[in-house]
């Protein structure tokens, strides 16, 4: 972690949504490529073709671009 990073405290939101917990929860990590703002929030710019959360222990969260790489 650099000095930088140190100075800053961590950011917190909260957000209230019409769904059971489960339903949150699944929303949030099973359909991540269904809502979440690829133009705007990803890494691999505009050849981002999805973003992938694997819903498992040791599971990964990744972008997968036009090439095939992550």
């Amino acid at each position: 972690m650099t000095d930088q990073a140190t100075r800053f405290s961590p950011l917190h939101k909260t957000v209230v949504v019409p769904w059971s917990v489960e339903r949150a929860f699944t929303r949030f990590t099973a359909e991540l490529g269904s809502w979440w703002p690829l133009k705007t929030h990803s890494v691999g710019g505009p050849r981002t073709v999805r973003c992938v959360f694997e819903g498992r222990v040791g599971g990964e969260i990744y972008e997968e671009l036009k090439d095939g790489t992550r």
